[in-house]
């Protein structure tokens, strides 16, 4: 085995290179959750006029917090000393590998976010339909809620996502990471 074969496994299946990128990511989220809440600023800064939409996009905000659970649920899961599953960004099946808990609710969150990585953010459209009718219905279900008193088909979003949920879940990843690492942390 040459140096890059063994400088590959061993970055494969260190856990602090998982935890470290994950911060990253959830470092990147950070500043745009912070150029979505100061949209005029960032477009000002990024001298778009006004015809242009803001810099800021809430999908790619999604991304970069289901890479940040991902890759933090990858570290618990390298700590354990299982080799990361590949090919997957299924944030719920890690989450479940990483054995961490959810709440029925944040579950559901888990999955928008896995949309959002794997299409939702990238692409204008996902490459079957099903994967689309999935997307929107946890939207709707999730983000949604009706108006009392109308028409139970006018709704308005309910703000359950954003930097609050997002961090909270990956505060839960980063507790689980510290516990499974007690002598990374001193």
């Amino acid at each position: 085995m040459d140096y890059y074969d063994a400088d590959f496994k061993r970055r494969k299946m260190e856990p602090m290179y998982w935890f470290n990128k994950s911060s990253e990511m959830r470092n990147s989220a950070g500043a745009l959750w912070f150029a979505l809440s100061n949209t005029d600023d960032v477009n000002e800064w990024l001298k778009l006029n006004c015809n242009i939409r803001s810099g800021a996009d809430y999908s790619a905000f999604d991304m970069l917090c289901g890479l940040s659970l991902e890759l933090i649920y990858k570290a618990v899961i390298v700590s354990k000393k299982i080799p990361p599953p590949d090919n997957t960004h299924d944030l719920n099946r890690l989450r479940v590998l990483a054995d961490i808990k959810a709440t029925e609710k944040e579950a559901a969150i888990l999955d928008i976010y896995t949309h959002a990585i794997y299409w939702q953010a990238k692409y204008p459209v996902a490459k079957k339909s099903e994967y689309h009718r999935n997307y929107v219905k946890l939207v709707d279900d999730n983000l949604y809620e009706s108006i009392p008193g109308l028409n139970p088909k006018i709704r308005k979003p309910n703000n359950a996502m954003g930097w609050e949920l997002f961090f909270k879940l990956w505060v839960d990843g980063a507790e689980n990471f510290e516990k499974a690492n007690p002598n990374l942390f001193g």
